[in-house]
């Protein structure tokens, strides 16, 4: 029998409790049940994205991806939006270590990628969540487009929870770009904020 509302939000925290657990593979089995059970619904979206976050711990990234674009093809409304989309970056980056850049660089995968790369821009910077960006920078340097990363990487000021590990990375821009004086430049700012503060 089809579950009430009710009983389906109570069999959604139930598979959310066993995920914050990091019983991984016993959440999967509850939260697969509301994926495949109640589409549409906004449980089974919300369900998608625990779903595909347990098997992605799990290293089951092919059922990781499927859940993540069914957050993301549920739209911008939805809560899990922007995190299923870094999760979709991550996938592609971790692709791209294991197989190399060449073997990952197809025109079929690249434009599924600049279509993610053009959801999250498309977000207002003041509503993105803050991994998103720092995560879409680390992306674009992976891909070669170093100057794109600096863009991104120079975006997050030090307000930003990310703003320690992006000078970092504009200091690894600049040493990729040859521009050795700005990378030094750059990691004495970096150790004079970490260590002295400013």
């Amino acid at each position: 029998r089809k579950l009430s509302k009710r009983e389906l939000t109570k069999r959604l925290i139930d598979g959310m409790v066993l995920y914050r657990m990091k019983d991984y593979s016993r959440a999967a089995i509850v939260l697969m049940d509301i994926v495949n059970r109640y589409p549409g619904t906004t449980e089974a979206t919300e369900a998608a994205f625990f779903l595909g976050d347990a098997m992605f711990q799990q290293r089951e990234f092919v059922v990781a991806r499927a859940n993540f674009e069914k957050v993301v093809n549920a739209g911008s409304g939805n809560q899990y939006y922007q995190l299923a989309l870094q999760r979709l970056l991550e996938l592609e980056m971790r692709r791209a270590a294991v197989l190399g850049k060449a073997k990952t660089a197809d025109p079929v995968r690249m434009r599924q990628v600049a279509e993610l790369l053009r959801k999250i821009e498309a977000i207002p910077v003041g509503r993105r969540e803050a991994s998103v960006d720092y995560v879409r920078g680390k992306y674009l340097f992976f891909r070669g487009r170093v100057a794109d990363a600096l863009k991104v990487f120079s975006g997050l000021g030090k307000s930003h929870p990310y703003h320690l590990q992006a000078v970092y990375f504009i200091g690894v821009c600049h040493i990729k770009a040859g521009r050795l004086n700005a990378a030094a430049a750059t990691y004495k700012r970096l150790i004079d904020q970490v260590i002295f503060g400013y």
